[in-house]
């Protein structure tokens, strides 16, 4: 019973199997990712544990609101104005 209805599945899918192989491709690829973002997280706060100082957050900081300031601008408003 339970054969034939794979049977007839197949016999469906067939004319498909492109799209069927991305889709099962793509539960994988998902699945893969869902379990390693949280490992480079867990990677990431022990770096932060054992390496955190100040002046690193400084860095980071001023890093951060450099990189921004620079991709604000707008071409438009001269070579020196910032948002």
């Amino acid at each position: 019973m339970a054969d034939a209805r794979l049977q007839k599945l197949g016999e469906y899918m067939r004319p498909h199997w492109r799209q069927v192989a991305l889709g099962i491709l793509s539960l994988f690829v998902v699945n893969a990712l869902a379990v390693y973002v949280p490992l480079l997280i867990r990677d990431g706060l022990d770096e932060l544990q054992t390496t955190f100082t100040m002046q690193r957050v400084r860095g980071e900081t001023l890093a951060s609101h450099i990189e921004r300031s620079v991709e604000a601008r707008d071409p438009k408003d001269g070579p020196y104005s910032l948002r």
